[in-house]
């Protein structure tokens, strides 16, 4: 079975993930990656094998696969949409098929507090902080993904204030 999603996205500061969440509320990747994204789904029991779909505007790589986890690559992820991303026939080492799950993650570019819409309170979080290099705990307010959180951060996040899913 399923027990955690995540968006990750690498720089040179480090590894972050964005938590999915398998049930409500939605979980929102903010960070701009260009359409390209990386979805790491974890299940109980180790994992060998599988592949996944997506519905909306994305296509889904070839599916890989370490320990417990299946890592997804998306490509030509369009911003503004909540994609339903289903792991089809997921198999375990053991041969047998875990599951089938489905995850909905939305995509909004700027939405730092992950609240499904860009506004003033993303700006003023992004604003916060300027000036800081990338940590586990800010690392949402780095919408370019740039490993510090700077002006062109704030610029982005203003630009496109108004936005929602």
């Amino acid at each position: 079975h399923l027990v955690s999603a995540v968006s990750r996205m690498s720089n040179v500061a480090g590894t972050f993930d964005t938590n999915i969440p398998l049930s409500s509320p939605l979980g929102v990747e903010d960070r701009n990656g260009a359409g390209n994204y990386t979805l790491v789904f974890t299940f109980d029991a180790p994992v060998q094998s599988g592949s996944a779909t997506v519905s909306g505007t994305a296509t889904t790589g070839t599916a890989t696969f370490t320990g417990n986890q299946m890592t997804v690559p998306l490509t030509g992820v369009a911003d503004q949409q909540t994609l339903a991303v289903t792991a089809m026939n997921v198999t375990g080492t053991n041969g047998g098929i875990l599951s089938s799950p489905s995850v909905n993650v939305g995509f909004l570019i700027g939405d730092t507090n992950g609240d499904g819409a860009v506004s003033s309170s993303d700006i003023g979080q992004t604003k916060s902080q300027a000036g800081n290099t990338v940590t586990n705990s800010n690392f949402r307010l780095d919408v370019n993904n740039n490993v510090v959180i700077n002006g062109s951060d704030v610029s982005q996040v203003k630009s496109i204030s108004g936005h929602y899913l």
